[in-house]
């Protein structure tokens, strides 16, 4: 994705460059990959202003994003899935106690989250 995010967000930049990404399939191979280190840091930064990030989003009818929203959006769907890690299992980048997450199969998730205006 080359577009940025909304400027009240610009802050989030550098992050959502490795981490707003397009699918499901994207998202969870990206957590796979990051260390416990990096998902407590993301979600440090970026919880405190979710709510706002969530509220800007609103604004939007979906499937009518434009491209800075629609990153952004991406964004908080990483920010989903490195929470639930981080409160549930307690930073934990693979679910404990479980098979290995790379053998599940997700029918859907090389899809893309949201459409766009186009």
């Amino acid at each position: 994705m080359g577009s940025s995010l909304p400027e009240q967000f610009a802050e989030f930049e550098e992050i959502a460059h490795s981490w707003a990404l397009e699918t499901e399939n994207e998202r969870h191979a990206r957590r796979l990959q990051a260390s416990s280190g990096e998902l407590r840091e993301i979600y440090d930064k970026i919880l405190p202003r979710l709510e706002e990030m969530l509220l800007h989003l609103d604004q939007f009818p979906l499937g009518q994003l434009p491209q800075e929203e629609l990153k952004l959006l991406h964004l908080t769907l990483s920010m989903a899935n490195i929470g639930l890690h981080i409160e549930n299992f307690r930073g934990s980048v693979t679910v404990p106690n479980a098979f290995d997450e790379r053998r599940f199969e997700n029918d859907f998730g090389d899809r893309a989250t949201i459409a766009t205006r186009d």
